[in-house]
This record gives C-alpha cells, sequence and structure tokens, in this order.
C-alpha cells in the first residue's frame, strides 16, 4: 500500500511539473518538509521529470512516444530510479511504487505496473545498457 507522504510529494510534484510557475520548487519544498520527506530528493525528482517532460516534447509530445519505437529515454530511467529509491527509503513495496506511478494512479510515466518494475529491477543489477537516447 503507497505510503501518503510519498504519494502525497509525488502528486505534488508531478502537479507541479505539469504547470510550472516561479513557485513550483518552493511548493515541492514546502510539502516535502510537511510530510517529512528529503528536500533534496523531492526537488531533483521534480528536476528530471520537467526534464523527462521536455525530451519528450521534443519527440513530439506524449502520444507521438507512447507509440514510437523507443521503448525508454535515460532522463526516464533516472526519473524512474530517482523515484523508487525515494519510495524504497520509506518502506515502501517495490510493488506498491509501481502500481502509484504507473498508468492506474499518479501517471508520472506512460507504462504499466509491470513494466516499471521489471525496468526498476533490470536498473537496480545495472543491466540495462548505459547508452539509452
Amino acid at each position: 500500500m503507497p505510503k501518503t507522504e510519498i504519494k502525497n510529494i509525488l502528486a505534488e510534484i508531478k502537479k507541479q511539473a505539469d504547470s510550472q510557475s516561479e513557485n513550483s520548487i518552493k511548493t515541492i519544498k514546502n510539502e516535502a518538509k510537511k510530510q517529512n520527506i528529503d528536500v533534496d530528493s523531492a526537488v531533483e525528482i521534480y528536476e528530471q521529470l520537467v526534464d523527462f517532460y521536455k525530451k519528450v516534447e521534443e519527440k513530439g509530445g506524449i502520444e507521438k512516444y507512447i507509440h514510437s519505437d523507443l521503448s525508454w529515454m535515460k532522463i526516464e530511467l533516472e526519473l524512474l530510479y530517482s523515484c523508487y529509491q525515494l519510495a524504497i527509503s520509506h518502506d515502501m513495496k517495490v510493488l506498491d511504487v509501481s502500481e502509484m506511478l504507473s498508468l492506474n494512479d499518479l501517471h508520472i510515466f506512460p507504462k504499466t505496473p509491470s513494466q516499471l518494475q521489471n525496468t526498476y529491477y533490470k536498473l537496480k543489477k545495472s543491466s540495462l545498457p548505459s547508452k539509452i537516447s
């Protein structure tokens, strides 16, 4: 089951990344403090998510990206790993993290829970190629 504080901070990060403003980082820092989450980790995830969104737009937008032959972008893998590390550091199970990050819940990644979970385990074992576009 997702930890409320992790879900809250990731939901806020997504909200701020979706509608970026001058106050986005300040809002994330405040929410991280409120949820007792490492502020630097929260800001890093926000910055990675914004970078991921920019890369997706460069590829033609989310719909085009979802239907492309490209399965993962490097920034997306870095973001995925950071999200899992944050959640696991708060005693969440990998299965619950996968569900929370997927298309089924927070929609942070345009992937299914099983795709996220399998990729996380590959990242953890470093079996994914280091050269990913």
